[in-house]
């Protein structure tokens, strides 16, 4: 036997049904010191720098990819990467 009960309610009125304490006013004061904190800490952010230092080994990387592409697309049109005409 399966039984279902729907309750629709509010989440007030389920904390209030609970006996669950009101902790709205700790939650905006949480909320408003988190972004108070983030604002500060994205003023002293300098983005160039950051984006420089997260990207330095990614540029390098993708810079040593588009070579290797390069350099295969030049041995394909120029014979070299048929196989059969190494010679061996």
């Amino acid at each position: 036997m399966k039984i279902s009960i729907e309750i629709d309610c509010s989440p007030e009125e389920a904390r209030r049904f609970f006996g669950l304490p009101d902790v709205t006013q700790v939650n905006d004061a949480v909320v408003a010191t988190v972004q108070a904190r983030m604002a500060d800490a994205l003023k002293q952010i300098d983005g160039e720098t950051l984006l420089r230092e997260w990207m330095a080994g990614g540029t390098q990387a993708w810079q040593n990819l588009q070579t290797s592409f390069i350099e295969q697309m030049r041995n394909a049109m120029s014979g070299q990467g048929r196989s059969g005409s190494s010679g061996t």
